[in-house]
């Protein structure tokens, strides 16, 4: 997490006002410029990795803290993700890079939705649901 610099500016906004320092306090403390900061906040800037070290010390928060909330599929996709074991999940990634190598960031979405629709529709609580309904409209 510290690595990328991924934060979420509103959160950094909100723990710097909970605090009650100026952008100008936390800028000295943390060695860069107000302005640097701002974007920072704003959105128009990722911290570098050590900028975004000592700006967690300087808050005494954790990168966690200061993370994006994930989307609600995003959600669902690690929830999902957590809830196999370490070979399933090994399998997963592997696909994972092996879509996005081969088709593109930008059509990987498309396999995976149409992935997902094929095993959801051989599951056996599918297939069980499905004669299910069969039977009752027979």
């Amino acid at each position: 997490m510290a690595g990328q610099g991924k934060i979420d500016g509103d959160k950094l906004r909100r723990i710097v006002k909970s605090r009650g320092i100026t952008l100008g306090d936390l800028a000295l403390k943390v060695g860069v410029h107000r302005q640097a900061l701002s974007s920072i906040i704003n959105h128009n800037a990722k911290p570098r990795p050590g900028t975004l070290q000592r700006l967690l010390t300087a808050l005494d928060v954790t990168a966690a803290d200061l993370a994006p909330d994930l989307r609600e599929d995003e959600q669902q996709l690690l929830d999902e993700y957590r809830g196999v074991d370490d070979r399933t999940r090994k399998a997963m990634l592997g696909m994972v890079i092996r879509m996005a190598d081969e088709f593109g960031a930008r059509r990987v979405e498309e396999h995976m939705t149409a992935g997902i629709e094929r095993l959801e529709a051989s599951s056996p609580e599918r297939q069980a649901s499905g004669r299910r309904k069969g039977r009752a409209g027979a």
